[in-house]
């Protein structure tokens, strides 16, 4: 398996794939954190069925997100501390 993570300049990380990513903040649909970088994970079953979890990429963050698509159907982002 491929462990490297990809870099996105501009894709929508609701429509990524299974795998590692570091998005910039110009891509759509990232947690609602202004001008904010992130590493991405996402982790699925198939295109229906997923959890992406958004670590900011920046330095003294001490909280992550976490979305997931059930049934097709996004449930936006929710907010987790990291302590």
């Amino acid at each position: 398996s491929d462990l490297s993570y990809k870099v996105l300049q501009s894709s929508d990380i609701l429509t990524l794939g299974r795998g590692l990513y570091y998005a910039y903040p110009s891509c759509p649909n990232l947690p609602p954190v202004a001008g904010q970088a992130f590493w991405i994970s996402i982790n699925g079953v198939d295109d229906n069925y997923k959890i992406i979890e958004a670590i900011p990429a920046g330095t003294g963050f001490k909280y992550f997100f976490k979305a997931k698509k059930l049934s097709g159907t996004w449930g936006g982002w929710e907010k987790y501390s990291a302590d």
